[in-house]
């Protein structure tokens, strides 16, 4: 018997043969029936879920954060009479407008290292380079738009977004730039070198 036996063959076929030979054309025409619309399906959802859940572990959580968007019409300032800073030293007393600037830079790069991540194939092939990133600090000290604007290539770009990713999921905020003494939302750039030791 035929594996490709469609229901006009089946009927055609059951009106010329004994009654015996009809019993088996049925059990086939049944088998097939049953493995194509029941067990296939069955196995492939078995198969697919099993691949989708090893997928989803290797999901980046940085991948899965909603990016913030800066509103239609919003003024993006370039240069700012005060500029935004990453927070850390704001609390020191005595510090001149220059000094906290120096602080939080010093402090930015202290976090950058201590969160980026290496990508393997990179460190395997002994590549180093320098990723720029740009981005916008909000007028709430929340980072926006944050674009790639020099790749080295083998993964190092994303994972230097993925830092400044990192601050907003770990709600870290800057201290927004000022323009007249209003805050205001200000574009930085920041380079970040990946050295092997």
């Amino acid at each position: 018997c035929s594996s490709d036996l469609t229901v006009a063959d089946f009927i055609k076929r059951c009106s010329t043969v004994s009654y015996t030979h009809l019993d088996v054309y049925k059990r086939q025409y049944m088998n097939k029936i049953i493995l194509k619309n029941i067990l296939c399906p069955l196995l492939f959802l078995a198969f697919s879920t099993k691949c989708l859940r090893a997928e989803t572990k290797n999901i980046n959580v940085i991948d899965t954060i909603k990016p913030i968007l800066i509103p239609a019409g919003t003024e993006i300032f370039k240069i700012c009479e005060e500029l935004p800073r990453f927070p850390a030293c704001d609390k020191l007393p005595e510090k001149t407008k220059n000094e906290l600037e120096v602080c939080a830079s010093e402090e930015m790069v202290k976090f950058i290292n201590a969160n980026l991540v290496y990508p393997p194939i990179a460190k395997e092939n002994g590549v180093t380079g320098l990723a720029i990133v740009r981005f916008v600090v909000t007028n709430t000290g929340e980072l926006a738009s944050i674009q790639l604007v020099r790749d080295p290539g083998l993964e190092m770009g994303k994972a230097a977004m993925d830092v400044f990713h990192l601050m907003n999921l770990n709600g870290i905020k800057w201290i927004p730039a000022k323009q007249g003494g209003v805050t205001v939302y200000c574009q930085k750039i920041v380079p970040v070198h990946f050295k092997l030791p």
